[in-house]
């Protein structure tokens, strides 16, 4: 069925997203997120893509979202999230 093929490529291009995250291709994930739905897992690889770029307030909320739909590896990328804040607050706190 269309509905299908449309959750199909959504799938490929989430999984193409995460290959092109853990490779630090970041542009190449940003595009494949685009068209990659809105699964709790594309949340959360939004979320990845966010934090690796420093947009720490956007990954926040999207990180959340993720792990409140049950996406186990938020939890850890949360925390991850918080070290990179309180690293700013400490690096802020010099200037």
């Amino acid at each position: 069925s269309a509905a299908s093929d449309v959750y199909k490529r959504q799938v490929a291009n989430l999984n193409a997203a995460n290959i092109a995250l853990s490779k630090n291709d970041l542009d190449a994930a940003r595009t494949y997120l685009a068209k990659a739905g809105n699964s709790p897992e594309a949340i959360h690889a939004r979320g990845v893509l966010n934090l690796l770029e420093g947009n720490l307030d956007e990954a926040g909320k999207l990180l959340e979202q993720a792990k409140a739909a049950g996406v186990k590896e938020a939890a850890a990328n949360l925390d991850e999230l918080r070290k990179k804040e309180a690293d700013n607050q400490l690096f802020d706190s010099f200037e």
